[in-house]
């Protein structure tokens, strides 16, 4: 089916942040230094927290962009839908085109926002997104840290390179967009009245749940590896014990959303799961024989992701 193009011109990039100033000053340093030629954009910071606490990082952001452009919010509740509920509320009041999420660990590429603007227009998506990639271990990390960042690595390459065959054979519309790099139609959803979840805001899921949402109100969706986002891996994320809870995490959230009520078929699709996950973690554990311990990751994650379900 032929889609209409698209004239999304002015946007709003959000940043919601807790507790990781560092990271943010980051961030919002590389939004400082995005491309944007024949793009009006403004800045959003959301801290989710009771008070401001990185009021100076932010002024940093302020004097390097041209006035008026940043906006800086408190969400005193607790989560991270609340939060980004927020950044979008905010945008809607700016009356821009779009509005763009990229998380506090993560810094953009110069070239970011223009390519998800410009495959959003070509394409006359509502909602777009990219590749997130990773940062270099830090320099001090352990044997098993470097260990756990070749496996998360490993991982975040294998992703990338499904969407890039996805995108070449034309079906960009079968990726899944998530927040640490994302792009969504304003009008559309408006029009919808679409928010993020709030019930999610402390398991996560929210952002897989609004692009369920979103195709399901017949919005177009689509992605674009040029569009370059790479994320930090601090130290106390180079665990195994992380990796396992963070996918139990992430798997409670995609279940409970997909299936809201205890159901026969939810039961049946938790045991078909279950099987293919501890079969996929025993390969893993081998596999982690022959790559220095890499593959643990994945093992850990399906595991983890048992537990979620369960």
């Amino acid at each position: 089916m032929q889609r209409h193009k698209s004239d999304l011109n002015s946007v709003a990039v959000a940043v919601c942040t807790r507790g990781r100033p560092e990271m943010l000053r980051a961030t919002l340093a590389s939004l400082a230094r995005l491309e944007l030629q024949g793009i009006d954009c403004h800045y959003i910071v959301i801290e989710n927290h009771d008070s401001h606490t990185v009021g100076t990082i932010v002024n940093e952001l302020t004097d390097m962009v041209e006035a008026g452009r940043v906006t800086y919010r408190i969400e005193p509740r607790l989560g991270i839908a609340y939060a980004r509920n927020a950044a979008l509320e905010t945008a809607l009041g700016l009356n821009v085109d779009a509005l763009a999420f990229i998380d506090d660990d993560e810094v953009a590429d110069p070239r970011w926002l223009a390519e998800l603007l410009r495959m959003a227009n070509q394409n006359g998506l509502d909602l777009v997104g990219g590749p997130v990639g990773l940062q270099p271990a830090p320099a001090d990390a352990s044997a098993s840290e470097k260990m756990v960042w070749r496996g998360i690595k490993a991982r975040c390459d294998d992703i990338e390179a499904k969407g890039r065959r996805l995108a070449a054979r034309g079906h960009t519309s079968d990726i899944t967009i998530t927040t640490g790099n994302w792009l969504a139609n304003l009008d559309f959803v408006r029009r919808m009245n679409l928010r993020f979840d709030e019930t999610l805001n402390l398991s996560g899921g929210e952002d897989t749940t609004f692009f369920r949402v979103l195709r399901e109100s017949g919005g177009k969706t689509g992605w674009t590896a040029d569009a370059i986002v790479t994320e930090s891996q601090p130290r106390e994320r180079l665990t195994l014990n992380y990796q396992f809870n963070r996918a139990r995490d992430q798997a409670l959230a995609r279940h409970r959303a997909k299936y809201p009520n205890p159901s026969l078929n939810a039961f049946i699709v938790f045991l078909g799961m279950t099987i293919f996950k501890i079969a996929g973690g025993i390969l893993r554990i081998i596999q982690s024989f022959f790559d220095s311990g890499a593959s643990l990751v994945r093992a850990a994650r399906a595991f983890g992701a048992i537990a979620g379900m369960a």
